[in-house]
């Protein structure tokens, strides 16, 4: 599954670059790369359709829409 496979490799891996690749994906690039850049990985998760991508030192998450039918 795609969780598992990001498993393997995410966790305690820190961000070291944002690409936004829709536009509308976000409200403000600038800001999201900010926020997420230099955060590491703890755990990825997932619930239904969305992965939740949860950071160390930190209660925040980053949630992904996995687009599915």
């Amino acid at each position: 599954t795609v969780r598992k496979s990001l498993m393997r490799y995410l966790p305690g891996q820190k961000v070291e670059g944002v690409e936004v690749r829709h536009a509308k994906s976000v409200r403000n690039d600038a800001a999201f790369a900010s926020w997420l850049i230099g955060r590491t990985v703890k755990i990825v998760d997932r619930r239904a359709k969305l992965l939740i991508i949860r950071f160390k030192d930190d209660d925040e998450v980053l949630t992904i829409h996995l687009k599915m039918t």
